[in-house]
């Protein structure tokens, strides 16, 4: 940008750029990570706003949202197909107003409980309506993914205080999951890809990643070095869980459910 005769204000961030090293990466599943790595560079991943998020407490059964997902996509099923395989892309809005309308349904299955944390509230300096957006655009997502993608190629990241279904890519589905990625960021189909002015999909760009001994493990596992570049309001840590395999042999917090039709 040059210099400027003023500070540099949030708005003025052009992009981040992220060193990461991950770490105690089983040889069982190194080739799982330089696979997704490799087919996420120039790609896009979902948006999601990440745990740190959420100073709270979530209170649901995991059985009834994904019954309560499935009930939703039988319903508008014929939408979704005229979309994904006819080419129908006046439908696309449909979409996004079904969604709007089930969202309230699905939100009521969980209990939000806010921590009584007032030095962590203060520490992340947003305000209830804030966090409570933000939950509320990670279940319209969530919605919007799996109404959209093959059950088989989701998984679901849940903690006690969030909630995300990604796409869990690889070489066989990368195809298809990009097709319905495009549908919705051609600006040529003048699709709003956007919930509430918060883009649905983040580019990421220049991924470089190197794969050495992890120095740090005990035993004979390894480190994947890594570095690329997020326009602004990507979490880095939601795209680390894109690359994250379902089940990790490695010790890590982040667990997934996969899904089953």
């Amino acid at each position: 940008m040059g210099y400027l005769d003023r500070p540099l204000k949030k708005q003025d961030l052009l992009f981040n750029e992220f060193n990461i090293t991950l770490r105690d990466i089983d040889k069982k599943e190194l080739n799982t990570y330089i696979e997704k790595l490799t087919l996420f560079k120039d790609f896009y991943f979902l948006n999601f706003y990440d745990d740190q998020r959420f100073p709270i407490n979530l209170s649901f059964s995991i059985n009834d949202f994904i019954f309560k997902l499935k009930k939703i996509k039988e319903t508008i099923i014929d939408e979704i197909y005229k979309i994904i395989y006819y080419k129908e892309f006046s439908k696309i809005n449909n979409i996004y107003n079904f969604i709007k309308e089930f969202k309230k349904d699905v939100k009521n299955i969980f209990k939000i409980k806010f921590l009584e944390d007032k030095e962590n509230l203060k520490k992340i300096k947003l305000s209830k309506d804030e966090i409570l957006f933000s939950f509320d655009f990670n279940i319209f997502l969530s919605l919007f993914v799996f109404l959209l993608f093959n059950n088989q190629d989701l998984k679901i990241y849940v903690s006690n205080k969030n909630l995300m279904i990604m796409f869990d890519i690889d070489q066989k589905n990368y195809k298809n999951i990009k097709e319905i990625v495009n549908l919705f960021i051609n600006k040529n189909n003048e699709i709003n890809n956007s919930y509430n002015n918060r883009d649905l999909f983040v580019k990421i760009s220049d991924i470089k990643f190197e794969v050495l001994k992890d120095e740090l493990s005990k035993s004979n596992r390894y480190k994947i070095v890594l570095s690329f570049k997020l326009p602004t309001g990507g979490y880095a840590t939601t795209f680390i869980k894109h690359i994250t395999p379902i089940n990790p042999i490695s010790s890590t917090k982040t667990k997934f459910i996969q899904f089953f039709d």
